[in-house]
């Protein structure tokens, strides 16, 4: 007996509704497979405080999940401002990135038909192009410091060190995001979001020069 969600026609209020699926034998692996979705839904905070738990003959329970997922989709979110100062590299040092504008944000917005909708949006990685051949993600929550602040937390740093002169080098920072959402007991994630931005960094290269009086 496939299991979906459905409206109890008496009280109105969600329900594991039993869908017959007569080519489906008892003890099949199928069957066995519905019957933990069961197990799964019965324990579902929507059904906390149901009487009747099962139904039969109940319409669907409308899914919120692709309006809620359009709508996170559509939320702008805010393009990474990466710098690396003084805005230029020099070869044989290292050149520390800080990214910054990459808060994580909560939008409220009422769903038609489910009432009111919480998205929270948060960067989870930064995809970086250094410009050389080189790149790098960070996905460990860090967005970077100065040379200074490096001084006293290392770990906080995101750095390059470039190895040959280029005067033409573009950086390209891509942040990924998330969206968590939540509406009328139902709830999800939308991954993959992403925003990007590049900047052109100098990489000069100097030599000390034996002045012989």
């Amino acid at each position: 007996m496939e299991p979906y969600w459905g409206v109890h026609p008496d009280t109105g209020e969600p329900c594991v509704a039993l869908l017959a699926q007569p080519a489906v034998a008892n003890g099949s692996e199928l069957d066995l497979a519905w019957r933990v979705r069961i197990d799964e839904m019965l324990v579902d905070p929507r059904l906390a405080g149901v009487d009747a738990r099962y139904c039969t003959g109940a319409g669907p329970v409308p899914d919120p999940s692709g309006a809620a997922r359009a709508f996170a989709r559509s939320i702008p979110i805010p393009e990474p401002t990466p710098e690396i100062a003084p805005g230029i590299a020099v070869t044989g040092l290292p050149s520390y990135l800080v990214i910054a504008n990459q808060d994580g944000f909560t939008v409220t917005e009422t769903l038609a038909g489910f009432g009111a909708m919480q998205v929270t949006l948060e960067p989870v990685a930064f995809d970086i192009d250094w410009g050389d051949g080189t790149t790098e993600r960070i996905a460990d929550g860090r967005t970077g410091v100065s040379w200074q602040q490096s001084q006293s937390d290392p770990s906080a740093a995101i750095s390059h060190t470039y190895i040959s002169r280029d005067l033409e080098i573009v950086v390209t920072v891509e942040a990924e995001w998330l969206a968590t959402w939540s509406v009328g007991g139902f709830s999800g994630i939308v991954p993959g979001l992403s925003t990007d931005t590049a900047f052109a960094l100098p990489v000069q290269e100097y030599r000390a020069v034996r002045v012989t009086p």
